[in-house]
């Protein structure tokens, strides 16, 4: 649903002194800054055209209110006249500071101020607690901001928020708002654009913890160059072409992790900034699946499998010779019973012909289900070891890049195929976690939580199944 505001105003951009009238249009839910512009056809189209050219880094206006508005990175997307009599120009801006007409320099800020849907009871921060008790109150339980260290350079603040309360209500209905503040506060000024990044590592980062959608509610900026007489921060509001997505919000008992185990242990976030950059794009395609939610179940399954491949080539091994002899030290510290049946699986028929120069897919999900034989994952075909489970993932990979109608008796389809996929997430799991820096007993507990609830489904439906069958 859309939330569109719109205001009227004049703009200009900053090597001109014409005002020309126009219409600002910003929806937050859908993440979208659209200016229209208009102007009479008498005036001197080719002359429009040069002050808004396709590109402009900035464009000053003031709304019908009195404030004054800086879009910044615009982008013309449509020039169109109506009747003959009044021509238009629609543009697009990546960013929108209120309160100024700010310079290009102005526009790098030493802070900025962020708060975020459904992280709440991730943080853990604060609630409202009531008692049943006649009459009913309300207490706002809150705890000490936190402060870490991402890295040098940059610190994040994560600051408990209650919306104000009238003194007295006689009204129907009174809402209770809280909010958690997550503040960015940089050495140097960032322009907007630098700071999102580091806010996508955090959301990235909140979002393997608590598997849900992320989005940016509000912005505020702070600068050295805009300060009180008392030398307080004269807060800025921004907003950007940013899309707000919910999907749902879980217990937090399901997390893998939440903002007070991250503080427990020693580091964890410059941990997490010092990797991020390598690993992105795991974790692009492991949080696509709450990202988008109506992707199709096949794109879902893909997007696991190749998380998977390119976290063991980034993180494990890429170098097919290292695979082989990593392979052969894991056979080898096996009992003699099973070394043949785990070579069998490692060091297929496929992966050790002289001509495959590269490690296939079924040896890097190997490597990765067996875990050097520290951790079992669990299995719905109810085998000691993954291999059938790893052979149904490969074969399900194969049709649905490589259709055939002889693949499609192998592949994975119904709950199987889903049970596939959330089996693969949870081997992805617990790698990032051990990415992270997260102690293995940690590692153990929630993964194994999850293990719970998923084996526990599978047995059911395989008891339904059975019912069914034997009716």
């Amino acid at each position: 649903m859309s939330e569109e505001i719109k205001w009227g105003g004049n703009w200009r951009i900053p090597s001109s002194e014409l005002k020309y009238g126009g219409e600002l249009l910003v929806d937050s839910k859908q993440g979208t800054i659209r200016l229209i512009v208009f102007y009479a056809c008498d005036f001197d189209d080719i002359y429009v055209e040069k002050l808004f050219p396709d590109e402009m880094p900035i464009i000053y206006g003031e709304i019908s209110n009195g404030t004054k508005v800086t879009l910044s990175n615009c982008k013309v997307v449509n020039r169109h006249t109506q009747n003959f009599q009044l021509d238009t120009i629609t543009i697009f801006a990546e960013y929108m500071f209120v309160g100024a007409e700010y310079t290009q320099d102005q526009l790098s800020f030493n802070g900025y101020s962020y708060v975020f849907s459904n992280i709440i009871e991730w943080s853990g921060l604060c609630y409202f607690d009531s008692c049943l008790d006649q009459p009913i109150s309300y207490k706002w339980e809150i705890k000490e901001d936190v402060t870490v260290q991402c890295r040098e350079g940059l610190s994040i603040t994560f600051t408990p928020e209650m919306g104000a309360l009238p003194l007295r209500c006689t009204k129907s209905e009174l809402k209770l708002y809280q909010n958690v503040n997550v503040k960015f506060e940089y050495e140097k000024p960032v322009l907007i654009s630098e700071s999102l990044e580091d806010v996508k590592s955090l959301i990235h980062l909140i979002d393997i913890g608590i598997e849900d959608n992320i989005y940016i509610e509000k912005i505020k900026c702070f600068s050295n160059n805009f300060k009180e007489e008392d030398g307080q921060y004269i807060p800025i509001s921004a907003y950007i072409n940013q899309p707000q997505e919910s999907l749902y919000s879980p217990e937090a008992y399901y997390n893998l992790f939440t903002l007070p185990m991250l503080t427990e242990e020693n580091r964890l976030f410059e941990k997490w900034f010092a990797i991020y950059g390598k690993l992105k794009p795991i974790v692009d395609l492991y949080s696509s699946v709450f990202s988008y939610p109506k992707m199709p179940i096949e794109m879902v399954f893909l997007n696991a499998v190749q998380a998977l491949e390119t976290y063991h080539a980034r993180f494990v091994c890429d170098k097919l010779k290292d695979y082989k002899e990593k392979a052969q030290l894991l056979i080898d510290g096996r009992p003699e019973t099973e070394r043949e049946l785990h070579k069998m699986q490692f060091l297929s028929t496929t992966q050790i012909d002289e001509n495959i120069k590269y490690i296939i897919l079924k040896s890097r999900l190997c490597d990765l289900f067996i875990c050097n034989f520290q951790f079992e994952f669990c299995n719905f075909y109810e085998e000691r070891f993954p291999y059938k489970l790893i052979d149904s993932i490969v074969d399900t990979r194969h049709y649905f890049t490589h259709y055939s109608s002889a693949k499609e008796q192998k592949a994975l389809s119904g709950k199987n195929l889903n049970y596939g996929i959330r089996i693969m997430r949870l081997v992805l799991e617990f790698y990032i976690l051990n990415e992270i820096g997260f102690s293995i007993d940690h590692i153990r507990k929630v993964i194994g939580r999850r293990q719970t609830t998923i084996t526990m489904e599978m047995k059911r439906d395989k008891e339904m199944f059975e019912m069914k069958d034997s009716q």
